[in-house]
């Protein structure tokens, strides 16, 4: 059986991972989707961050 190999860059992946994978959560309301989102400082990140509102906020993060 022969497979396909679909190469895609970040900003490709980044793109279909929000309209396909993530659009549930853009439509709520209570819901922030953040790119590139870090933690202490830098040390640790995370490429795409979904996080509940109220949490968020809790955080000090803002939309």
């Amino acid at each position: 059986m022969m497979g396909w190999l679909i190469i895609m860059n970040n900003p490709q992946i980044r793109s279909n991972s929000h309209s396909q994978k993530l659009q549930k959560y853009h439509e709520s309301s209570n819901t922030i989707v953040v790119d590139e989102l870090s933690f202490k400082h830098g040390k640790n990140w995370a490429d795409i961050a979904v996080m509940n509102e109220d949490k968020a906020n809790t955080e000090g993060i803002t939309k």
